[in-house]
């Protein structure tokens, strides 16, 4: 069973207290169970309502020391409880009425117009709106404790990312760079010339696995830019086939290409360098497994200031399972191998930063076998830099 309604009256006039009070005795047979407590004054009503025992408030606006609306702002002001309330006036002006449901009151009744039915409903109703009001309140709270906290979080992030590329990129290029001063050395053996070489080839994947966790940061802490420029296409297309070639070499059976369209204009306003990350790193994934076959970049202009870039292959096919892990951090598909090379981030960022540039990286099979990753970004016609 229910408990009781605790319901508080404050009313000053004691006729109409007991007309409430006959009134509430036939509440029963409206299947609401009251317990009623009685206080004159708006001060006594205040007291009752911060100890907490009450459901609903039903309150006369003329009360000693304070009439109309000034008496529910009072009372609202005063009292950190918020059950339902009722404002139970012998005012029958409508914009009181207005005023009150405004300020805070759930329903307004006039006195001698309200019968046993009438009050269970209005009390019902305040209460259920009390309620909901409750839960928005309270929600609103949640949402901006939890903005507060993201907030928080990606201020300690990029805190973090400040101090953490200082800190492991310092030594790391200090390393690298006394292991290329060796490998020139004449006066080493070639055991040890091999052995430098090995600790640059450790240092650049430790490098740019360091780089790939700090952009992953970045993207989460909301942190990742890009630095628009105007920029020459071809000139960023040979830079990525000087690097990219080097791998595709150590495969004879594999076949590089790049395809441009003349339709693209020749300088472009964009971020050369994050654009050069992520064609390298869908190159680089294509090269590492196609074994034999054909790996190839396109380029095709796709509107007055977009550009649609593609890499096909033709090793193997990824799954739909595949392509559904491929985009979360730290996820690899393929032998152990191949999974070895990477970190597992590379698709992430390049999502994130096709996302920064107005378009989406998708991974669709290609047409005849293999795999085709694609995007259209924003980059718009630019004068020469």
């Amino acid at each position: 069973m229910s408990p009781p309604i605790r319901l508080l009256l404050i009313e000053d006039d004691p006729a109409d207290a007991r007309l409430m009070t006959e009134m509430l005795a036939d509440l029963r047979a409206e299947g609401l169970d009251v317990d009623l407590a009685w206080t004159d004054t708006l001060e006594s009503g205040q007291k009752l309502l911060g100890q907490g025992r009450v459901d609903v408030v039903l309150l006369d606006l003329g009360l000693p020391g304070s009439t109309g609306l000034p008496t529910l702002l009072r009372l609202l002001a005063g009292s950190p409880c918020r059950p339902a309330l009722l404002v139970f006036s012998g005012l029958g002006d409508e914009e009181t009425a207005v005023q009150a449901m405004r300020a805070g009151a759930q329903d307004y009744l006039v006195k001698g117009q309200v019968d046993a039915p009438h009050l269970a409903r209005a009390i019902r109703h305040a209460i259920g709106r009390a309620q909901a009001g409750q839960s928005a309140r309270e929600r609103s709270a949640e949402m901006l404790e939890a903005k507060d906290r993201a907030e928080a979080s990606n201020q300690a992030k990029s805190h973090f990312l400040a101090s953490i590329s200082h800190e492991l990129r310092t030594p790391l290029s200090g390393i690298l760079g006394f292991a290329q001063l060796m490998q020139v050395d004449d006066s080493l053996s070639e055991r040890h010339r091999h052995s430098a070489e090995m600790i640059q080839r450790s240092g650049e994947h430790l490098l740019a696995l360091i780089n790939d966790i700090l952009d992953l940061a970045k993207a989460e802490a909301g942190r990742l830019e890009l630095n628009p420029r105007p920029f020459e296409l071809a000139s960023l297309i040979r830079v990525v086939d000087g690097i990219i070639r080097v791998k595709a070499a150590q495969k004879p059976a594999l076949a590089l290409s790049f395809e441009l369209s003349p339709e693209l204009p020749t300088h472009v306003l964009g971020d050369e360098q994050r654009l050069c990350q992520v064609l390298l790193n869908l190159l680089d994934n294509a090269v590492k497994f196609t074994d034999a076959g054909a790996v190839t970049l396109r380029l095709l202009r796709n509107g007055p200031a977009r550009v649609h870039c593609e890499v096909d292959d033709t090793g193997t096919g990824l799954t739909e399972a595949q392509r559904v892990r491929l985009f979360r951090p730290f996820e690899q598909v393929g032998e152990r191998t191949q999974r070895c090379q990477g970190t597992g981030l590379g698709l992430v960022i390049s999502r994130q930063l096709v996302r920064l540039m107005g378009g989406e990286l998708r991974a669709e099979p290609r047409p005849g076998g293999g795999n085709r990753f694609g995007f259209d970004i924003d980059l718009a016609p630019a004068a020469a830099a």
